[in-house]
């Protein structure tokens, strides 16, 4: 039945084809004439029921309206079945404000893609000034996508309106990820529940892990490590081993300045289960390698003594190369450490540091799952052991950088236990306890905790000895004596109860007295300083981990980094979703009386800054960088990961799926910049001026008659702010007030701008503690950068040498552990040349900007012969993998090249001029008779080619080639066939060389004389005037052209251009050496409205051309694979993955696998600098009745046998080949070949196999087939 109100609408369903959309993705269609004050861009509230609305945007006027009885209201049917509305249903549509529904934060999941930081950016830019909802698929930018969440006022909701000031959070469905399993010696204890932490992991969290993943649809690529650090018994070890390892151990035990038995020897072990994988079944795949092995080698240390920094650095080694190696189907890095621990660890100060700067710099998610229980304490928490005296002593941390949860399994109990334990009591104080159901105990109840504190510990202090008094004072002494050059580059703290403490109070006074008895400090120099000790206790930096809701810290630009990730409160407070008081998320608990982190201004060594109840505590070292973050704030606490929120003694932390799940990305935007005494004192201003070349920048647009100077000028300026994002920045979202009062601008300057409009757009950008101002005017564009006056020292041989980290690896298919090294190197972008990047971006073609020091983007092919059906028959029968030589048969060089030449046609875009009376002859004829023409009479025999040949032209517009242009192969092949007196190949180059001297025809020459970013040699005269017979292009001179409109220098464009001939013979020009040419990316011109209807961008939003650079060998041989490179800076990820796509495609059909291979195939496991997750597989060979000189034939013989193919160069590098599948690389060491066999040496070829991501069943089947033939 129809309510009775004047702003009911009848609901009728439409999709993307009906006519009514006209072929357009419309969410809602009605018209403004039935709904009074409608206009487009309005938001719409629309309710089936009191407890049912949703929001939507008016984007589409109905052209049909007035021709019904009724109001109609046309919903597209995804958002109807959304929100459970059917056909004929009827609803209440109303205008809301837009501020009224606006959206705190977004959170919108990206799968199976890869997304640049400023592809994410130009992607944030389309949804701004529109509505979502959750499950809605936004595309743009080739980027599908979809909205996961919607916050607002600290509630979960099902839509809004996306604002400016909306937090747009993306996470991957499909990241790189990283999982390690700690097995320490918490393993194999059990829980309070009785289930061992083991099986707490395999039955538990990892089950209930994998089926979140499949519900969810993930599809990451996830290698599973098993990590351990073991104490191993020396009796099992050599001598020469147990020497290495106490060097080791001694310098590891100085740097961390703990004491250990020396007896015991520390090695750390890594195991890869799966490496660089996606299972539908995960189960299987890892759960059933993991057993209960690993605790059998030797004595396991505890999780706190663990290997936890040392994996996080190993894994920013994995990962540091994303931008050379990258892959276009991941996006984001993780990294998920799982401990049977309850989040303690005991750590190395120095690379505590290193590690939380690059972990900040790199944008890599981290989560720690605790397997026990979740301390009564503040966690995570680092301990540094302090053994400068006779007394320990222990520094505390509480890392911000990393995300936390605590695993509970679900129990299986029907008595419901709601009592959580907190603690596990050690093992020395259940020992000595007496058996029974109570401790120790005189039952009385603790009334005030704080008293009961002060009399057990002054029982202490007044039962302990004058020696002892004498000692702990002196040690006292030293300890809280501050140091003058504190460094660490993170907040350190030590036990510490706050002032007006009643047992803190007696404790000073006890200290102090002691220091007033003579010769209690054995160095006279130390008693002086004895008497300021009391005063520098309250200047040094210290928190209790009880209590750390009573300390806040300075705010910086390394905590705000992440901080609009987390959703916020109905106060504007961020908070993280997974922690619970009372069973309630702490975003949802209305915490109005939540006090604010004090600020009070003390001066410590000289320099004023805001601190909390008690002290000052900086995270920067000495630089010392203060700062303002949003709405000025100064101070955040000193605890959590957003320094927002309060810690709460009752809090429960909970298990993070979200990011378990899908991991967040590095949001584009932060909220912190330095106050004007931090960029008066530690900063180095300067600039640089770029004028826009307006020439230069009509070409982005191929727009040469472009005169809107000012979208020229944005497009330079948007292209700024994108290559500093994706190398890392963010945008600064702060008030421009607080800014300007920073980098001192005046309130009159600042308004003589905007009178004058000087300054037209404007935008700061940080990264670490690097700042960039970028702003516009009439005259150009200014970059002002922020560099810090404090730089680091160099990182001298000494200092490198400390940070390279030994260990023992073991990677899928290897039975052993392999030594391997790995260094620890700082993440920096302050070494890259702005200046020159800013300069020459508008150019764009620049080789120089390339380079990988540049940070430009590069993927890395190889294309070899096409074995499907081999390949699949080894599969199927299972009888070895010696069945590739079926591929080389007599007329597979022919085959390959002329599959070559069409698919080089594909890379330049070219196209034939088809005409029934020509066609392609790749093939000579061998009868005399039927060649008709004589080299005699050239000017016949021309035009006879002339009319035989099919011409190739260019797909791109705006390209400059000849009318008339063919491949000197077809050229050759045509002279063999049809001139009598050119029967072989080599005579009919020699007379197409003498054309080209006579000027019948010409090579096509590019006129840019470049040195290009691979050291290709320069373009010459000479070079171009002699003839060469593959894929290179030539053209009829101006007698011999039809339209005679050709002029001999004309610019013509640049292609790709190789020659086909035979392998490199060793001279110092290599014949496989790499050229390169720009290349125009065309992917986003051919989906611009696809079959989905989703266009490339919106309309309102300039697009330019994309273009980047691909490298290629300069000669393609039929027995060997052929490189291509891939780099760009300019181009939106998905136009270049497109291209590729359509690379790879196109190559198939032309009997070729195209696959990516990484930068460095083989990484040696010593070299620190390799990769270090992976490791070669060592093959032993042992050719006992073979002749030493026979040895390098017999193994390319078997290798060819089993599919593997040429790689590089042979005669100017150690002989490398690939699989045809692409899955596995070898290398043979030369010295082998070259060595003398006799029964004392054992001879062994090195073959390097690295597994990729194709074909792992049949790599593995190749594997071991060779194996067994060996």
């Amino acid at each position: 039945m129809k309510p009775k109100q004047d702003n009911v609408f009848r609901v009728y369903l439409c999709k993307k084809g009906d006519k009514k959309c006209k072929g357009r993705r419309c969410d809602v269609i009605l018209s403004s004439k039935d709904l009074p004050g409608l206009c487009l861009g309005n938001i719409l509230e629309i309710s089936s029921s009191l407890d049912q609305r949703f929001y939507v945007q008016h984007l589409h006027e109905d052209d049909e309206s007035g021709t019904y009885r009724e109001r109609r209201i046309y919903i597209e049917k995804a958002i109807a079945d959304m929100f459970l509305l059917s056909q004929n249903q009827y609803v209440t549509v109303k205008v809301v404000e837009k501020k009224q529904v606006v959206l705190d934060n977004i959170e919108i999941t990206i799968k199976e893609r890869y997304v640049s930081r400023s592809d994410m950016w130009r992607f944030r830019n389309c949804l701004i000034d529109t509505c979502a909802y959750i499950g809605k698929k936004v595309e743009w930018l080739l980027i599908p996508t979809t909205v996961v969440s919607l916050w607002a006022k600290g509630e979960i909701v099902r839509s809004g309106y996306v604002s400016e000031d909306t937090r747009i959070v993306f996470r991957s469905a499909s990241a790189m990820m990283l999982v390690y399993v700690q097995m320490s010696s918490e393993m194999w204890d059990f829980d309070p529940y009785g289930d061992l932490y083991f099986e707490k992991c395999v039955n538990g969290f990892f089950p209930q892990l994998f089926e979140q993943w499949n519900k969810h649809h993930c599809a990451h690529s996830i290698t599973f490590i098993v990590t351990s650090r073991l104490l191993l018994p020396p009796e099992h070890l050599s001598e020469s081993r147990i020497a290495n390892y106490r060097a080791v151990l001694q310098c590891w035990l100085q740097e961390s300045d703990r004491e250990l038995n020396l007896n015991q020897l520390v090695q750390d072990f890594y195991r890869i289960i799966v490496q660089n994988e996606h299972y539908d079944d995960w189960r299987n795949a890892v759960l059933s390698k993991m057993d209960a092995k690993e605790n059998d080698l030797a004595v396991l240390s505890t999780a706190a003594d663990g290997n936890f920094l040392q994996v996080l650095n190993l894994s920013m080694n994995e990962f540091s190369v994303y931008f050379t190696n990258r892959r276009f189907e991941t996006v984001g890095q993780q990294i998920i450490f799982v401990s049977a621990g309850g989040g303690v660890f005991n750590v190395d100060r120095d690379l505590v540091t290193i590690t939380k700067q690059r972990l900040i710099d790199m944008g890599i998610s981290l989560d720690l799952v605790c397997l026990g229980e979740q301390p009564l304490h503040a966690v995570p928490l680092f301990v540094f052991q302090r053994r400068n005296g006779v007394y320990p002593s222990e520094d505390y941390l509480i890392p911000h950088w990393m995300n936390y949860s605590y695993y509970q399994m679900s129990r299986r109990s029907a008595i419901s236990i709601k009592f959580k334990p907190r603690i596990n009591l050690p093992d020395e104080l259940l020992r000595d306890a007496h058996r029974g159901l109570v401790m120790e105990t005189n039952g009385s109840p603790i009334s005030n905790i704080d008293a009961a504190d002060e009399k057990a510990f002054s029982s202490l202090l007044e039962n302990s000895s004058t020696r002892s008094n004498a000692n702990l004072a002196s040690e006292f002494a030293k300890e809280f004596l501050l140091e003058k050059n504190l460094n660490h580059g993170d907040t350190i703290f030590e036990p510490h109860h706050i002032t007006g403490n009643p047992w803190r109070s007696n404790f000073d006074k006890y200290v102090a007295s002691s220091f007033l008895e003579p010769g209690l400090l054995g160095d006279p120099l130390e008693s002086k300083k004895s008497q300021g000790v009391l005063s520098m206790i309250e200047r040094r930096p210290l928190i209790n981990p009880f209590k750390p809701e009573e300390f806040g810290v300075p705010i910086t630009a390394n905590r705000r980094r992440w901080i609009h990730v987390f959703p916020v409160d109905k106060l504007g407070r961020s908070k993280v979703a997974h922690h619970y008081v009372a069973g309630k998320s702490v975003i949802n608990i209305i915490q109005g009386d939540e006090p604010e982190p004090n600020e009070t201004t003390i001066s410590v060594n000289g320099s004023p800054s805001c601190t909390s109840s008690s002290v000052q505590l900086f995270e920067d070292g000495s630089s010392r960088v203060t700062g303002l973050g949003a709405g000025g704030k100064r101070c955040v606490w000193a605890w959590g990961s957003t320094g927002e929120e309060k810690w709460n003694p009752d809090m429960e932390i909970g298990v993070d799926w979200k990011s378990l799940i899908r991991t967040a990305l590095l949001p584009l935007t932060t909220d912190f910049f330095p106050d004007r005494r931090s960029m008066s004192a530690d900063y180095i201003i300067k600039s640089h001026q770029l004028p826009v070349y307006f020439d230069l920048v009509r070409e982005w647009l191929e727009d040469s008659e472009c005169d809107d100077l000012e979208r020229l000028r944005n497009l330079v300026f948007d292209q700024l702010v994108y290559q500093r994002l994706q190398r890392g920045f963010q945008i600064v979202l702060l008030d421009k007030k607080l800014i300007y009062a920073a980098i001192t601008v005046s309130e009159v300057h600042l308004e003589r701008m905007k009178d004058e409009k000087m300054v037209s757009r404007e935008c700061f950008l940080s990264f670490n503690r690097i700042y960039h101002r970028l702003y516009m005017g009439d005259d150009g564009i200014t970059v002002t950068e922020f560099s810090p006056r404090l730089e680091e020292s160099h990182e001298t041989p000494e200092i490198a040498k400390r940070r390279e980290y030994t260990y023992l690896f073991q990677i899928p298919d290897n039975f052993e552990y392999t030594l391997c090294s790995a260094r620890f190197q700082k993440y920096d972008l302050s070494n890259l040349n702005w200046n020159l990047l800013d300069t020459e971006l508008q150019n764009r073609c620049v080789p120089r900007l390339f380079r990988d020091d540049m940070r430009c983007f590069a993927s890395r092919f190889l294309l070899t012969p096409l074995c499907a059906s081999i390949t699949k028959t080894i599969m199927t029968e299972r009888n070895g993998g010696d069945k590739y030589m079926a591929v080389f048969d007599s007329s597979f060089s022919r085959r390959q090249e002329e599959g070559f030449l069409k698919f080089v046609e594909v890379l330049n875009r070219f196209r034939r001029k088809t005409s029934p009376r020509h066609k392609r002859l790749m093939t000579s004829r061998s009868d005399v008779e039927s060649r008709i023409y004589s080299i005699e009479n050239v000017d016949v025999l021309l035009n006879g080619w002339r009319e035989s040949y099919l011409p190739l032209y260019s797909q791109d517009p705006t390209s400059r080639f000849p009318s008339c242009m063919f491949l000197t192969t077809e050229f050759i092949a045509w002279l063999m066939a049809n001139v009598s007196e050119l029967s072989n190949r080599q005579a009919a180059i020699e007379f197409a060389g003498s054309l080209i001297s006579a000027g019948k025809i010409q090579m096509l020459q590019p006129t840019e004389t470049l040195v290009d970013d691979l050291e290709s040699s320069i373009s010459t005269e000479s070079h171009w005037h002699e003839f060469r017979c593959g894929f290179f292009l030539c053209y009829f001179t101006n007698k011999y052209v039809s339209d005679d409109k050709i002029e001999e220098k004309e610019p013509w464009s640049r292609v790709i251009q190789c020659e086909i001939g035979e392998k490199c013979s060793g001279s110092v020009d290599c014949t496989y050496r790499l050229n390169s040419v720009e290349m125009k990316f065309y992917a986003q011109l051919q989906k611009t409205a696809d079959s989905g209807g989703h266009e490339y961008l919106p309309k309102n939003v300039s697009h330019f051309m994309e273009r980047g650079r691909v490298s290629y060998e300069k000669t393609f041989c039929a027995t060997k694979s052929f490189e291509i490179g891939v780099r760009w800076f300019m181009a939106n990820s998905q136009t270049v993955a497109e291209t590729v796509r359509h690379w790879c495609s196109k190559a198939a059909n032309l009997s070729f696998h195209m696959f990516p291979v990484p930068e460095d195939p083989f990484p040696h496991a010593l070299n620190p600098i390799s990769p270090p997750l992976q490791c070669p597989v060592v093959i032993p060979f042992k050719p006992d009745k073979v002749q030493s000189d026979c040895i390098c034939r017999l193994i390319i013989a078997i290798m060819k046998a089993f599919g593997f193919i040429e790689m590089g160069c042979s005669a100017h590098q150690v002989p490398q080949y690939v699989h045809l599948t692409g899955g596995i690389a070898r290398k043979t060491s030369k010295t082998i070949c070259c060595r003398t066999f006799d029964h004392f040496v054992v001879m062994q070829i090195i073959v390097s196999i690295i597994m990729f991501i194709i074909c792992l069943e049949v790599n593995k089947l190749i594997a071991n087939s060779v194996v067994d033939f060996y």
